[in-house]
């Protein structure tokens, strides 16, 4: 329970209960008498009450300041989770442009190159992918019902990719031209210095063959050279990474890096019928 008040803060209190109801009447009775107002017991009282009608309104107007900031609030909540809407659909949008865009680039690359090779091609989507290196082979969606045939040149936008090795009517395996069984009849761009490109069954190719007396260099590029009938002659098939040749040796050999990432491909050009 708490303490009892002492005797001296009684009469404290006493005090100024009746020190502020001597000055408020005093001042009550002034007005009445000079401002002419109606009452000293009306202006009494409304001088007594007049601290407590402040604070209540002081409260009222808190009150309905937090009412106006809880509504701000909420409005503002819901705006925030419009605009979220509306970005994430402006995203999604953006992002379905980008592949629009990208799909029709590689694609105008397919067109541009079947227009410069002498052979009819069909176009096909890459439908399984080497899952890593190491996987030679790769699945596309075009077969024998489109003219593919046993043997036929693939090649993607960047350049060689390998060629058919079995079939369906709607499907074709492709070996890839990184694989060690692989052979592509190959030139050296920059000085036509002959060779034959094999997969190393990794991610690299080497071209056997070259010429003792050959310039090559690295940064060159190598092309198909048309020999044999199976690769289009012309067509990118990598970039020369280094060069050896022994003193014993009558000919050169160079690791050449593919032009085209068999993991990243998603069309290929396919040569159905050469001239």
């Amino acid at each position: 329970m708490p303490a009892p008040m002492s005797r001296r803060t009684l009469r404290l209190i006493v005090f100024a209960a009746v020190l502020i109801l001597g000055i408020t009447a005093g001042v009550a009775q002034r007005r009445v008498q000079t401002q002419g107002r109606a009452g000293f017991v009306s202006e009494w009282t409304g001088l007594l009450a007049r601290p407590f009608l402040v604070s209540g309104q002081a409260v009222a107007s808190r009150g309905r300041s937090f009412a106006s900031i809880f509504r701000t609030n909420s409005s503002l909540k819901r705006q925030n989770s419009a605009l979220a809407s509306q970005n994430e659909r402006l995203r999604r949008r953006v992002h379905q442009m980008t592949e629009a865009e990208a799909e029709a680039k590689r694609l105008r690359d397919l067109l541009s190159l079947s227009e410069k090779l002498t052979a009819e091609t069909v176009t096909a989507r890459v439908l399984v992918r080497p899952a890593t290196p190491w996987v030679q082979t790769c699945t596309i969606g075009a077969g024998s019902s489109d003219g593919v045939k046993v043997g036929s040149a693939v090649v993607g936008g960047r350049g060689l990719v390998g060629m058919v090795f079995t079939m369906q009517p709607r499907t074709s395996q492709v070996l890839l031209i990184r694989d060690a069984t692989s052979s592509v009849a190959s030139l050296v761009q920059r000085t036509r210095a002959p060779g034959i490109c094999s997969g190393d069954g990794g991610e690299m190719l080497r071209m056997m063959y070259i010429p003792l007396a050959s310039d090559v260099r690295k940064g060159d590029s190598v092309l198909s050279s048309g020999d044999g009938g199976v690769f289009p002659k012309g067509i990118v098939v990598g970039t020369v990474e280094s060069v050896t040749a022994q003193k014993h040796e009558h000919f050169k050999t160079a690791l050449i890096r593919p032009a085209v990432e068999p993991r990243s491909l998603e069309e290929v050009l396919v040569v159905v019928e050469r001239p």
